[in-house]
């Protein structure tokens, strides 16, 4: 990822700030408004939007959670490490993409200050207008359809190493320099480039 927009990444967050200086513990108040630990995608995006991202907290062990969206972790540098439905363990390394979907759970080792890492967090009706542009049988599609419809058929998650691949690399760049910069971006523009993603993505064949 480009120097520039790693700059404004690696700034330690209020959040951090806080697990930094009273206890490394999660606040989970920020995330779910419930007992079970189910992220809720109200909290996370401002109201009427429908995708956002958010830096991946660091400093702290993140524990076994769910999503009522679907989550794409993209790794800006360093790694993370992650244990998804209890059982399997990936590492996502720098430049490498995590789909996680509404069905799926994960807990996160604890990061570094060197770990950026960014969650796509998008929302179910977001694919409304994306869904009929995938290919049939497609596995990025068959994996939103599953977790639209909370059948549990195959894979709750998508790992993809692709950190050599210039095309989604520059894609990646391009929505995560359009949402920081989202005061100047039309809501239009916002949603286009995410679905340009999501659509060459799933048609590139070296995937």
């Amino acid at each position: 990822m480009r120097e520039e927009l790693l700059e404004k990444l690696r700034p330690v967050t209020e959040e951090e700030r806080k697990i930094l200086e009273d206890k490394k513990e999660i606040q989970k108040d920020i995330y779910t408004a419930t007992e079970e630990f189910k992220i809720d995608g109200r909290k996370m995006l401002e109201k009427g939007r429908v995708i956002d991202i958010r830096t991946h907290t660091r400093f702290v062990s993140f524990p076994q959670h769910s999503h009522n969206f679907i989550e794409i972790l993209y790794m800006c540098e360093g790694h993370t490490l992650h244990k998804i439905d209890g059982m399997t363990e990936v590492e996502l390394k720098a430049g490498e993409l995590l789909f996680l979907n509404q069905l799926s759970s994960h807990e996160i080792a604890e990061g570094e200050k060197d770990d950026i890492g960014i969650n796509f967090i998008i929302l179910p009706q977001f694919f409304d207008q994306v869904l009929p542009l995938l290919p049939r049988e497609n596995e990025l599609a068959e994996f939103v359809m599953q977790g639209m419809n909370q059948k549990g058929i195959g894979k709750n998650y998508l790992h993809y190493q692709v950190s050599d691949v210039l095309p989604v690399q520059n894609l990646v760049e391009n929505m995560v320099w359009n949402l920081l910069h989202r005061p100047e971006n039309t809501p239009s523009k916002l949603r286009s480039e995410p679905m340009i993603f999501l659509i060459s993505f799933s048609l590139n064949p070296v995937l």
